[in-house]
């Protein structure tokens, strides 16, 4: 384990992060209030530079992850060596739920590249009775060419994918000293579970409840899943990398990751809740354990195919995200770990927040503002942040390029999550919580009638704004026509972006083609 640089080391410490967010915030504030005029005597620019304050925050920790990833190298957790793991009995869960494509094939895959002799497959199957006879042929496939294999199908689910693994913890875990979880989209490249093993074993990570890998896109035959490749594969590059250095820990993903089962045996996940996750992370912290990231450490995941399917999954994850808020009162965590849950529910939070500050800047009047040299600076802060911050863990001009189709890509369509993740934020308290899998066959497409259907009403609310702009403020139309336009456009943009570009067929896909 090599000791990171003296730079690094001074740097590395949440107050100090924290103090670059506060004073960034800060600046943005100051330059604010000196656009706006209070002397209406109303409430109204005070509500609208609070709101902008909240929306600053984000910006603030934007621009310092980009200055961290400038130069901090990912974490070196020390290892044993390969014959120490040898005899470490481990199990891998692979949690299915009528899965109709591609399951032999990723399970095959991960398990011909880690054949430790202490592996145990376990597929943990919520499947209805039609798909459990299909299962049953492909364990009895998988007995003939592995040994150590196992099936276990509820006929009644009960809690989803977390309730499965504690019935399973329940009987069986007690043979295992880890277990692996993954999806049923999870692929672990070869060698996967030697080297997060090495890294478990190692006396000095005997506190680390979860190993969670870095997770890259797979089979991105779409535009859409394309970019969603491009987008995680620097995301965890930039965010979680430079989360791990400061705050010394992660939150989990849920799959891909080995988990200590003595550690994990201990915590009682409350019912009905959507995103164990954050749960899972928060409470093994709450007994002494901590999650961390391990950004060289590789695996795979499929994408959604499309805009739609994303939709529907932010839509669970909105809920699930916001059922944690709990956590942020749970002692015995650390104020990193309070902030890495805060934050994710935050990210829900800014866009109703930024739908409402968008609006009423629209109808503020002219009088409301005064122009001058703090209104320039801010504005080229905030596009360079948001437009630009990613670059800084480019290493070629492949990078950028990448860097670019993405931020090209996100612009046209990911910003109409603003109107619609303030949709689904309004809505949620009257809709009944549910969580249904994710479409995992690649090249799925939508037709055309489907994003009419799905995309009508979000086209006739951008063009609305277009025209009350264009009647009632031309500096607003000018800076709100990007996402004016992703509303407007949204129909041809969401259809043709399901469209297939990939003409290969299901094949293991390299890191490379991945990113």
């Amino acid at each position: 384990m090599t000791k990171p640089p003296v730079f690094q080391r001074f740097f590395a410490r949440p107050s100090i992060f924290f103090c670059f967010v506060f004073f960034l915030t800060f600046f943005q504030i100051r330059c604010l209030t000196e656009t706006v005029s209070f002397e209406s005597g109303s409430f109204f620019p005070y509500v609208w530079v609070f709101a902008f304050s909240v929306l600053s925050i984000n910006i603030s920790i934007l621009a310092t992850q980009a200055f961290y990833a400038s130069f901090v190298k990912a974490v070196d957790f020390p290892k044993v060596n390969r014959a120490s793991i040898e005899s470490v009995p481990v199990a891998l869960l692979y949690c299915v739920k009528n899965e109709t494509f591609g399951l032999r094939e990723r399970i095959q895959y991960t398990l011909s590249g880690n054949t430790l002799p202490s592996l145990h497959l376990w597929i943990l199957s919520d499947s209805n009775e039609n798909f459990g006879t299909a299962e049953e042929k492909l364990i009895h496939e998988l007995q003939g060419s592995y040994s150590d294999v196992f099936y276990r199908r509820r006929s009644v689910p009960q809690e989803r994918k977390q309730g499965n693994i504690k019935d399973w913890l329940s009987k069986y875990g007690a043979s295992f000293q880890y277990f692996i979880v993954c999806d049923a989209d999870s692929l672990l490249p070869p060698g996967w579970v030697e080297k997060i093993l090495q890294i478990a074993e190692h006396p000095k990570n005997e506190k680390i409840g979860v190993f969670q890998s870095a997770i890259y896109i797979t089979h991105e035959s779409s535009l859409f899943s394309r970019m969603q490749a491009i987008a995680q594969f620097y995301a965890q590059k930039l965010y979680f990398n430079v989360n791990q250095v400061v705050f010394g820990r992660s939150i989990a993903f849920g799959h891909n990751c080995l988990i200590r089962r003595e550690a994990f045996e201990k915590i009682q996940l409350p019912e009905r809740i959507l995103s164990h996750d954050n749960w899972e992370t928060a409470l093994l912290e709450n007994l002494g354990y901590r999650t961390i990231f391990l950004s060289d450490l590789i695996s795979f995941e499929e994408a959604s195919p499309h805009y739609l399917e994303e939709r529907k999954r932010s839509k669970r994850w909105l809920k699930g995200t916001l059922q944690g808020w709990p956590l942020l009162f749970l002692p015995n965590i650390s104020f990193s770990m309070r902030f890495l849950i805060f934050y994710q529910i935050y990210l829900y939070l800014v866009q109703p927040i930024l739908c409402y500050w968008i609006i009423s800047t629209l109808f503020a009047g002219r009088s409301f503002f005064t122009v001058n040299g703090g209104s320039f600076l801010l504005f080229a802060f905030t596009l360079g942040v948001l437009f630009f911050h990613k670059m800084v863990v480019a290493r070629n001009l492949s990078d950028v390029k990448r860097m670019v189709q993405e931020t090209i890509f996100s612009t046209a369509i990911g910003l109409q999550n603003i109107f619609y993740g303030t949709i689904d934020f309004i809505t949620m308290p009257f809709e009944k919580l549910g969580w249904i899998p994710m479409a995992k066959t690649p090249g799925t497409r939508l037709n055309f009638s489907e994003c009419v259907e799905n995309f009508l009403g979000g086209t006739l609310v951008g063009l609305a704004f277009l025209w009350l702009g264009l009647n009632l403020s031309n500096a607003w139309t000018l800076f709100s026509l990007p996402v004016l336009l992703s509303l407007i456009l949204s129909i041809p943009s969401v259809y043709f972006s399901s469209k297939n570009v990939s003409k290969s067929s299901y094949a293991m896909v390299h890191i490379k083609a991945a990113a």
